[in-house]
């Protein structure tokens, strides 16, 4: 009754054990379909070989944007591939050059021959349609080795136009407003803020921000009111609610009030300091209970995997067991960490 594991990779998250490379494998393309209101029957609206990805109706519902293979080549010559390339040792003039994984294209939204809409190198993704039905904007990044971007591209195609231009930073989730104008929040280093953008001139105004981490922003439906999650060094996660412009923010839970009370979160100083090439390395000390000047105190050095992922403006209960038994910790987010582009 036992599974004889010859290779790996052997499970995934969510999917649980997977084929064994060794063994034939099947494969279901991802199709299209269509469901009306109140109907429980389904309308199937592609059967090919290749899947279609983050299929999005259009707000005026006459079209549905997918992302699919270039060449439209089946799941399991994509397959092949990849396997194929996995196996052979690193090499940069092969590894490092641009590829074209994933397009945009649309159809009819009661089916119909695709078009293509983007021909660029990357893998488009997170397709947002405006509100007009006019663009889509999209995430990618050009090649393994810069900035993800957001890019804008008409319904008739053409050449994408990137949003964000030259930004040091890579964007988060974004929203379409109403008014044409674009939510978006992202992470600048150890901190996240949720930004305005202009679409046209990729203008950006930083509305909700501070020295905090903030999550799961979720919109009201006529988009004049935000709520998020937010947390600092020495606060707990709560929920807060603002206007869409940032202003008039409240606190609406109070889950850590009675701890908040009795436990005394040290907050965290800041700091920069340069690295080889110049790079500038962002870190905090944070302080030990207690603290008095002049006074030693034992140091704590953290240091953070991946090299990817980071340390943040955010509420992480090691490091107050540590300065709450009269440490000091240092926490550094060094070369390679997320949030910096």
């Amino acid at each position: 009754d036992g599974r004889h594991i010859v290779d790996f990779p052997y499970k995934r998250n969510g999917s649980g054990f997977i084929a064994n490379p060794r063994e034939p494998r099947t494969y279901n393309p991802t199709q299209i379909w269509k469901q009306l209101e109140g109907d429980t029957s389904r309308i199937q609206l592609t059967d090919e070989v290749y899947s279609h990805r983050s299929a999005t109706v259009s707000p005026d519902g006459e079209w549905i944007a997918f992302i699919a293979d270039p060449g439209f080549r089946s799941d399991s010559i994509i397959r092949a591939e990849r396997d194929s390339i996995a196996r052979l040792p690193y090499d940069a003039a092969r590894d490092e050059a641009p590829r074209n994984d994933g397009d945009i294209f649309i159809i009819p939204a009661e089916g119909g021959e695709p078009r293509r809409i983007t021909t660029q190198d990357g893998t488009e993704g997170r397709l947002l349609w405006s509100p007009d039905s006019e663009h889509i904007l999209f995430s990618s990044r050009l090649t393994r080795t810069t900035n993800n971007q957001l890019w804008m591209v008409g319904l008739e195609g053409g050449e994408p136009r990137s949003i964000l231009g030259d930004w040091q930073y890579e964007p988060g989730a974004a929203e379409w407003h109403p008014d044409g104008k674009l939510l978006m929040s992202a992470s600048m280093g150890g901190r996240t803020a949720l930004f305005h953008v202009d679409p046209d001139s990729g203008e950006m105004e930083e509305v909700i921000s501070g020295r905090r981490r903030i999550s799961g922003f979720s919109y009201d439906e006529d988009y004049d009111q935000v709520a998020f999650v937010a947390t600092s060094v020495h606060e707990p996660t709560e929920l807060f609610l603002a206007t869409i412009d940032g202003e008039n923010e409240r606190k609406l839970t109070g889950f850590n009030d009675e701890l908040n009370a009795e436990v005394a979160w040290p907050e965290a100083e800041r700091f920069t300091f340069e690295s080889v090439g110049g790079l500038e390395i962002e870190a905090w000390l944070q302080y030990p209970f207690g603290y008095e000047e002049g006074k030693r105190y034992p140091l704590v050095l953290y240091i953070h995997g991946g090299p990817h992922s980071a340390y943040g403006e955010g509420w992480f209960d090691e490091f107050h067991n540590l300065t709450g038994a009269g440490m000091f910790v240092l926490y550094t987010n060094p070369r390679g960490s997320s949030g910096y582009g």
